[in-house]
């Protein structure tokens, strides 16, 4: 996937919840990302376009993290996050993986940490990470995510 297809796909997936690590790469940087050999890309796509992606780490193959996991807004709620987490868990387990990690965040969809516990997933600990606010920085339009006030 190209740099450009990459950001609009991560942009549509992730702007409700601020997502912004992605965006603040250059071509090159973002490049080296999705064509790195440890980086795994899987998307979900209909007749009508992506649905969805989940993107791994696989430097610890034993112990591979999800760096990203979401769906466009036209696909939540029709089964198909509980479809791809459940196929990529079996592919990785299957591979080898003795265990699997993922972050979310309190920024995240309000779902998100009952899905991932329902899926069998289980909350290690939290922390406090502060980052400047993506609309502010222009990498998102200052309407995106209403529901998080801009400080």
């Amino acid at each position: 996937m190209s740099p450009d297809a990459y950001r609009r796909l991560f942009t549509l997936i992730g702007r409700d919840w601020l997502w912004t690590s992605r965006l603040m790469l250059d071509d090159d940087a973002l490049a080296a990302v999705l064509r790195n050999p440890d980086v795994a890309l899987y998307t979900v796509r209909a007749d009508s376009g992506t649905l969805g992606m989940m993107e791994l780490d696989l430097t610890d193959r034993a112990v591979p993290q999800i760096s990203f996991f979401g769906l466009t807004p036209d696909a939540t709620g029709r089964g198909i996050g509980a479809w791809l987490m459940a196929h990529v868990q079996a592919m990785l387990f299957d591979g080898g993986a003795q265990a699997i990690r993922l972050n979310t965040c309190t920024l995240d969809s309000p779902h998100a940490l009952r899905f991932y516990l329902g899926a069998g997933f289980e909350a290690e600990r939290r922390e406090v990470r502060v980052f400047p606010d993506p609309r502010a920085l222009g990498l998102l339009d200052a309407a995106e995510a209403p529901h998080v006030p801009r400080i």
